[in-house]
Parts: C-alpha cells; sequence; structure tokens
C-alpha cells in the first residue's frame, strides 16, 4: 500500500512539474521569432471573418485555430501571452490525454512513470509550449482522438458521437486531422472484426461518412487552389528536403535517414550512449507488441508516421521537424512498451530494489532532458527595438531586413515601438546576396539596419563587413538572435 502511495505521488508530481516548467516558459516572455510573427501579424491585424482568407506572410494554419488566437489576443492583448495561451492549455491537455493513454496502456507504475518523465521533461514539447503557432495543437488533437478512441464506452452510441464531435473539431483545428482520423479509423476497423468480432461496420460507416464530408467542405472552402500552394512546396523542398523520394535508388533511404536523426533531435539529447539506449527500448517495445499479436496497438502508433510519409512522397504534406512534432507520443509509447518489458522481466532477476533502478532511469532522462531545454531559447528583438528608439535621432532612417519585417510589423501593430524616422522594409530576394547589396547601396543618410540572425540562410557577418568596406559604422547592439547597426551612408 505504501508502494503505490508513493507511485501516485510521484505520478501527481510529474503531471505538476508538466505545468509548471511550461509555466515558466511561458512567463519567460520571449520575443515572437520570425515563424510566430508571420503569422501574429494575421492575427493581430485582421478580424474573424478577415481571418478565413489567405494570411500574410505566405502563412497557413487552421481556421478553428486562428480564430481561437484570434479570441484570446483580444482577452490579452498587445501581448505575446494572449497569442501563445492556447498552444500552453493544448500542452496542459495533451499532458492529460497521454497520462491517460499509458495508464490504459501499462498497469505497471514504473513504466508510467517513465513514459511521462519521456514526454514531460521533453525539452522540444515545453519549447513549443509557448510557440505561437500550431504545433502544439497537433499534439492535442491527435492524443485526445487516440483516447477517446481507446477508452472504455457503457453505451455504444455514445463512442460513435463522441468520435463524431471529436473528429469534425479535430477537422478545423488541425491540418494533420486527415492523418489522425485515418489512423483511428483503421483502428475501430479492425477491433470491430479482429478483438470484439462484432463485425457490425455499418455505423462506423456512417462516422466515417461524417469525418469524409466535414474534410471535404473544408478543403473546398479552404485548401483547394490555395494560393500559398506552390510556394510552400519549394519553400520545403529547398529548406528541408521535407518530401520522400519515390525512387528507392535516389535518395530514399538518405531522406529516411535524415528524417530518423530529426526524430531523435525531437526526442533525445545528443547524448550517443543515451540514443543506443532508447532506441533498444523502442525496437523492444515495437518487437514485443508484434509477438504478443498487439497489432491494433501497431496500427495506432505506427500509421501517423507512415501515412505521413506516404503524402510527402505525393508532395501533400512535408515531413519535416516541426511538422512531425505531434507524432513523437507515438514513438513514446514504443519506447514505452519496450521499458516496461526490460521492467517486468528484469526486476524478477535484478537484487536491487525497483525505486533505486527506476530513480537512476528516472535521473538520467531528467538531467539530460531539461539540460538541453535550458540552452533551447528563442531571439529577443525587443531589445534591439529598444536600443534603437533610445538612441535614434530625427534626421535617421530605419532600415529592416526581410527576415525581421515580420517581428517589426507585429511590435508596431501593438504599439510597443513608436519609430518617428522613416522605416524601410526589406524585400525576400530568394537568398540572393546580390539583391541584398543592391538594397542596401540604395539607402541615404544615417540609416539604422536591423537584422535577425535566427535564419540559417542570412550570413549577417558577410553582409556587416560588405557595408564596413564602404560606409561607416556609427553604433552596433547585438543580442541573442537579433542586432542593430547605424551607419552613414552618405547622400
Amino acid at each position: 500500500m505504501k508502494g503505490n502511495r508513493i507511485e501516485k505521488m510521484i505520478v501527481v508530481l510529474l503531471l505538476i512539474s508538466g505545468v509548471v516548467i511550461s509555466l515558466i516558459q511561458f512567463l519567460d516572455n520571449r520575443s515572437l521569432w520570425f515563424d510566430e510573427a508571420c503569422l501574429a501579424v494575421s492575427i493581430i491585424n485582421r478580424n474573424f471573418f478577415e481571418l478565413l482568407k489567405p494570411l500574410d506572410h505566405n502563412q497557413v494554419a487552421p481556421i478553428l485555430f486562428l480564430q481561437i488566437e484570434k479570441l484570446f489576443s483580444l482577452l490579452w492583448p498587445n501581448s505575446e501571452y494572449g497569442l501563445r495561451l492556447f498552444p500552453l492549455l493544448c500542452f496542459w491537455g495533451s499532458i492529460y490525454f497521454f497520462y491517460k493513454i499509458i495508464k490504459k496502456q501499462f498497469n505497471n507504475s514504473y513504466t508510467i512513470i517513465f513514459a511521462l518523465f519521456f514526454f514531460i521533461f521533453n525539452p522540444t514539447f515545453i519549447y513549443y509550449s509557448s510557440e505561437a503557432k500550431q504545433y502544439m495543437t497537433d499534439m492535442f488533437v491527435l492524443l485526445s482522438v487516440f483516447y477517446f478512441t481507446l477508452k472504455d464506452y457503457n453505451n455504444e452510441k455514445n463512442k460513435l458521437y463522441i468520435l463524431g464531435i471529436s473528429g469534425v473539431i479535430a477537422v478545423f483545428l488541425s491540418n494533420v486531422a486527415p492523418v489522425i482520423l485515418f489512423t483511428c479509423g483503421a483502428y475501430l476497423i479492425y477491433e470491430d472484426f479482429f478483438i470484439t468480432k462484432k463485425k457490425k461496420i455499418a455505423p462506423f460507416l456512417i462516422l466515417f461518412a461524417v469525418w469524409l464530408s466535414v474534410f471535404s467542405i473544408y478543403y473546398y472552402f479552404f485548401i483547394y487552389e490555395h494560393p500559398t500552394r506552390n510556394y510552400m512546396i519549394q519553400y520545403w523542398s529547398e529548406k528541408d528536403r521535407a518530401f520522400l523520394p519515390c525512387d528507392p535508388f535516389r535518395n530514399f533511404f538518405s531522406f529516411l535517414n535524415l528524417k530518423r536523426c530529426m526524430i531523435q533531435h525531437n526526442l533525445y539529447p545528443d547524448i550517443h550512449f543515451f540514443i543506443y539506449i532508447m532506441h533498444l527500448l523502442m525496437l523492444t517495445g515495437v518487437i514485443k507488441i508484434i509477438l504478443q499479436k498487439k497489432f491494433h496497438l501497431l496500427i495506432l502508433f505506427c500509421t501517423p508516421i507512415l501515412l505521413h510519409l506516404f503524402l510527402s512522397a505525393l508532395w501533400l504534406y512535408p515531413f519535416s521537424y516541426r511538422l512531425i512534432l505531434y507524432t513523437m507520443p507515438c514513438i513514446i509509447m514504443f519506447c514505452a512498451s519496450g521499458f516496461n518489458y526490460v521492467v517486468i522481466t528484469g526486476f524478477a532477476k535484478l537484487k536491487i530494489t525497483k525505486y533505486c533502478f527506476i530513480s537512476l532511469i528516472i535521473s538520467i532522462i531528467f538531467l539530460y532532458h531539461f539540460s538541453k531545454y535550458q540552452i533551447e531559447q528563442g531571439g529577443n528583438i525587443r531589445e534591439s527595438f529598444k536600443f534603437i528608439q533610445r538612441n535614434i535621432c530625427e534626421d535617421e532612417n530605419i532600415y529592416v531586413y526581410y527576415f525581421a519585417t515580420p517581428g517589426y510589423e507585429y511590435y508596431n501593430s501593438i504599439g510597443f515601438i513608436n519609430p518617428k524616422a522613416q522605416v524601410l522594409k526589406g524585400k525576400y530576394n530568394r537568398y540572393d546576396a546580390r539583391d541584398d547589396f543592391n538594397e542596401l547601396n540604395n539607402l541615404h543618410g544615417k540609416t539604422w539596419l536591423l537584422f535577425s540572425n535566427l535564419v540559417d540562410c542570412v550570413d549577417e557577418e558577410f553582409m556587416i563587413n560588405y557595408i564596413d568596406s564602404l560606409y561607416p559604422k556609427i553604433k552596433e547592439f547585438k543580442t541573442v538572435g537579433f542586432s542593430a547597426y547605424l551607419y552613414d551612408f552618405g547622400e
């Protein structure tokens, strides 16, 4: 009895820790970085109806997500907190549903604790819990729909109603809803034919028809012939090789290895022996599920990743770092399954106590994950704005480099900055430095240059060295991710 109380106490402390740590990250209130600011500009400057139209800066986000973000931005106006509150709530909801799922899958308390540590102290999850984008919402949708699929119901109709409603909401709340709903549909069919053996397919066909009808409507109004499609395809193919090559003899396996490393980066600290341990646990978990013939779990946790890969091969949805974040709980479930097998078989032979063993594992995960979390922070464009406003004179201009433009537009919209000088916005030159130099050479008089070095393609040092060779530098200021310079470009 005492052991059970201790285990329950550890679980409660873990759940509270997940809320507290993500809240600390939220309250840190880092500046919006480029990607967040691109979306925030539309949310701040448009009304609810206008958010149904294509967004500024080639942004794409689910309609319901945008509406909720707009609502929170009005409830908490002129603040990054309003934009990041909904992703934070989605992370808290994800913790809850993840806990309910692993509790249903595993009776072993130590496995539940292991999986919770893996999820809650994951630095990537914590970082994106306060990102004003839809990535944490995608994870919330996957875990909530999975939970409603696995949940035991007293009445079959209640199950269909809840899944129907949650599926409809998912379509409007997440761009990966088709992947999630297809996975749940495959699970329900397998369960009906091979587990319960009821073979009553008609109610599920009605459920699938509702999901498909709603998605068809959503697709027609908000996805079909979207003006950003070609841009997005070019962007993701150039930036991150986000589409699976169909030719097995040409970059196919290198692509898979690249994405394996990407998933690994999302989940594990970059410590070799730790990575090997987690890979071994994951492989053990998959093999154990197959040997136990729990193919319904294999369907549930493998399908989202495989289907997402298939869609990327068709150039329909990129398979990339942030866009696959929602599938990471599936990987954790396999690792937890492998850990569960090790615990059950190992404790019978090991002479060390369970608490010592579990404490050792948990300590390793906590220390490595949390140390990485401390490093992973965004930039601070606000400090650059403050410096410019304190030092700018009436006869000076401001040039905002393209990748700092969304941040400038957002903070200007909420009244954080009020530049009295003329503001020139740089154009997107498709990474061609010659066009950037032409823009800079056309500047006149004393001009502040605001740069963002959070984007990989920006070689700020190269550009500044070029300007230094031609024009006198008067002042400079550097902070995390951003920098400001004052030059005299003459007449």
